[in-house]
């Protein structure tokens, strides 16, 4: 064989390992996206992503995205997507009976909603909102309000912001040592509105 043709086929089976690689990342990621888990209030959800066996695309969607992810026991995770382009601004309101039931806590993060879902650079620093953020404030009557947009909010707002980018988003709500109707799949966060105020 020609050292020539033994390059050849060197540099295909090495393309032809990158074009395999990419297309499974891209089926995992669709799957994980778009068919894993249950979808309730335009939030993605599995009590079983820390659970499941390989080999199957669940499996490596699962390992992909919920990188060492915890059974159900110790933690479930929640994914909601939407276009927060043209400088829309959302609310995510969760009624006293809403708020993530946790033994520990929980975090809501915000990610770019386009691959590969880099947290959202913003002049405050600020990468997530949980129920130890500092300064948070709950509603008289127990609920809470999380904004949700790219343009700063006035003062005394800012602790209830998580900033979002300017165009597609993806947030995840982390619930850690869940209660028993998170870790069933009977609970799901509330939907996230156009805010109107």
């Amino acid at each position: 064989m020609s050292s020539n043709r033994a390059i050849f086929i060197l540099v295909g089976v090495i393309l032809g390992g990158l074009v395999g690689f990419k297309l499974s990342d891209f089926a995992a990621s669709y799957y994980f996206l778009e068919r894993g888990g249950i979808v309730k209030n335009g939030w993605r959800y599995s009590t079983e992503w820390g659970t499941v066996e390989p080999p199957s695309l669940k499996a490596a969607a699962f390992a992909k995205h919920v990188m060492f992810g915890n059974s159900a026991e110790e933690a479930v995770y929640y994914l909601a997507t939407s276009d927060g382009s043209g400088g829309k601004r959302y609310r995510l309101h969760f009624g006293a009976d809403e708020i993530p039931d946790v033994g520990a806590f929980w975090s809501l993060t915000m990610y770019h909603g386009d691959l590969p879902y880099n947290l959202v650079a913003n002049e405050e620093n600020k990468y997530v909102i949980s129920d130890r953020a500092p300064g948070i404030k709950f509603n008289d009557d127990g609920s809470l309000d999380v904004l949700i947009q790219h343009a700063r909010p006035a003062d005394e707002d800012i602790a209830n912001w998580l900033p979002a980018p300017d165009g597609p988003i993806m947030m995840a709500l982390r619930t850690y040592i869940p209660g028993a109707d998170i870790r069933e799949g009977r609970y799901a966060p509330p939907e996230l509105t156009l805010d109107s105020d």
